[in-house]
């Protein structure tokens, strides 16, 4: 049987009879709320930002982004000149672990996990 096509996503038309295929990449879908982050303040090297998160039991409240929580992060992982009162979106993909690295974060887990009792603590 042969195969189809790929259909052309809508709202756009094929291309012309001969021409080359498009290339380039996909138009990203449009940002909801909760796909978004605030960065509220920038203070002696760290960013305050608030994510939405969700809180309601269904998927189209959560977008709402009526519960915000704040993280902290070092200015230096973040997009340079960055500024108060602007908008990022987050995007990770995982990578092989650093070589010079894996053996210095497996001796400090090694460490702290020997000083660990199991027992609470307070601040």
């Amino acid at each position: 049987m042969p195969s189809l096509p790929p259909q052309a996503p809508q709202g756009s038309s094929p291309p012309a009879a001969g021409s080359p295929p498009a290339t380039g990449p996909a138009t990203p879908p449009p940002l909801m709320p909760g796909d978004c982050i605030y960065v509220d303040g920038i203070e002696s090297g760290v960013a305050r930002l608030l994510i939405a998160h969700p809180s309601a039991s269904t998927a189209a409240e959560s977008r709402l982004g009526d519960d915000w929580r704040e993280y902290r992060l070092p200015v230096h992982v973040l997009p340079n000149d960055l500024r108060e009162g602007e908008w990022l979106t987050l995007s990770l993909k995982r990578v092989p672990a650093p070589t010079e690295l894996e053996s210095k974060v497996r001796s400090l887990r090694d460490e702290l996990r020997a000083n660990d009792d199991g027992g609470d603590f307070s601040l």
